[in-house]
């Protein structure tokens, strides 16, 4: 009998480890890529300037890592609107992206989703950003920064200019007549230290690094 109960105490202290030891491998994996990741806590924001003899309205956006653009202009018509990224004094080394998102509106706000985002064209006059279109929607563009920012630091612009319907001008555009087109774009950054595995935890990235750190390319997960 006493046999017996030995055996018993020993089964109920395996299952009490075991148990213990799953908690704690849950805790430290839900833990250890959490640290450091909201744009918040980098402290990142938007910078814009651009062409005042063009009739751009900024669209309101709520927080410094949010901006936007909405513009009814001509075929062909090309504007000078810069958008570049740019951390706090104090902010930690850090890994940057932008999304941006771009769609037709009507005269009262509405997107039409008939009309093609492509016709916005985004450009930029450095190779500072790896830039890669939503294959399954073609509204959103990524651009991930492939150098890490400091503290106080701007990046390279991540927009110098915008082109409306460029590859219509020739064509019949009536398609797109009344419509505006809009650009927002959102900024979020991930720790520099670890970075890779904070990429593909908050992106979902495999990033390829160089020596330096400097961003060379990703595959996505």
């Amino acid at each position: 009998m006493k046999k017996k109960r030995n055996i018993l105490i020993v089964i109920a202290i395996i299952a009490i480890v075991a148990a213990i030891g799953s908690t704690m491998a849950a805790f430290v994996a839900s833990t250890t890529t959490t640290k450091d990741v909201s744009a918040a806590e980098l402290g990142i924001k938007i910078v814009q300037n651009g062409d005042a003899a063009k009739a751009v309205k900024s669209l309101d956006a709520a927080g410094d890592s949010k901006a936007g653009y909405q513009y009814a202009g001509m075929p062909g018509d090309t504007v000078q609107e810069h958008v570049a990224v740019k951390s706090d004094a104090n902010s930690k080394d850090s890994y940057i992206r932008v999304t941006i998102n771009r769609s037709w509106t009507d005269k009262d706000g509405k997107k039409d989703f008939k009309l093609s985002p492509k016709e916005i064209g985004i450009a930029r006059d450095n190779d500072s950003w790896l830039v890669t279109e939503d294959p399954e929607d073609p509204e959103i563009i990524y651009c991930y920064y492939t150098r890490k920012v400091g503290g106080n630091t701007q990046t390279e612009n991540v927009m110098d200019s915008f082109t409306i319907l460029k590859d219509k001008v020739t064509e019949n555009s009536n398609a797109y007549a009344g419509y505006s087109a809009n650009i927002t774009f959102e900024a979020d950054a991930v720790q520099a230290e670890a970075g890779a595995k904070a990429m593909l935890a908050e992106w979902g990235i495999m990033a390829e690094l160089d020596a330096e750190g400097n961003l060379t390319g990703y595959t996505e997960q």
